[in-house]
């Protein structure tokens, strides 16, 4: 992969990596099976009772059971659900320990439904509604270039993409938190760090085409 490959080249190389990679995992690492009841607080019991609704659903189509059964064995499923969560939650409050403190904190300090106060850009004009808040964001971090950059990366013929050292690549792959989620193409950070380390110069000629 360099300055002269194709579009089609670029996406015939990710896909090889993401084939060979996914591949790799699925052979060495323990496979986990997700459903709907994926959850730490779903127990054995839980289950059973489950079980034990859906028994009584099918009765109450052949005129086996009545409705009240139905409702019943309803609420007594919610019932052993909502205790469960409940105990789980306070397990883990009274076993926190290190990080797990501030996870605790984010699940319980209040979310994003307080209204935000005014913002104020660097010339003093204040942003009270979203739309105006939203501009102001996007002006901030986006700001227009200088007069005379654009003329210059012109000038050097729109190759400033050799400016990327392979230093300035290895940061943007080692600096993120690698339990970030992965993107459509199944690879986080932690998987493609191994690539570096086996083959650091696939991932530089890849971000520079």
């Amino acid at each position: 992969m360099d300055e002269n490959s194709s579009e089609e080249d670029l996406q015939k190389e990710g896909e090889w990596i993401q084939r060979n990679f996914v591949n790799h995992l699925n052979r060495c690492c323990k496979k986990l099976k997700v459903c709907a009841r994926s959850k730490r607080w779903w127990t054995v019991e839980i289950a059973e009772n489950r079980k034990i609704l859906g028994s009584i659903k099918r009765g109450r189509k052949k005129g086996e059971a009545s409705q009240q059964q139905v409702k019943k064995q309803r609420s007594n499923l919610r019932r052993m659900i909502r205790q469960s969560k409940t105990e789980m939650w306070s397990n883990f409050l009274t076993s926190v320990m290190r990080d797990q403190v501030w996870q605790a904190l984010r699940y319980t300090k209040p979310g994003g439904q307080q209204t935000t106060k005014p913002s104020k850009s660097r010339t003093g004009e204040v942003a009270e509604s979203w739309e105006d808040k939203t501009k102001l964001i996007k002006e901030e971090a986006f700001p227009k270039p200088l007069k005379g950059v654009v003329g210059k990366a012109q000038e050097e013929g729109g190759e400033m993409w050799k400016k990327i050292t392979d230093e300035d690549i290895r940061e943007a792959l080692f600096n993120p938190w690698v339990q970030k989620a992965p993107g459509p193409d199944r690879l986080g950070f932690k998987v493609i760090r191994l690539l570096w380390e086996w083959d650091s110069q696939r991932i530089i000629n890849n971000v520079q085409t």
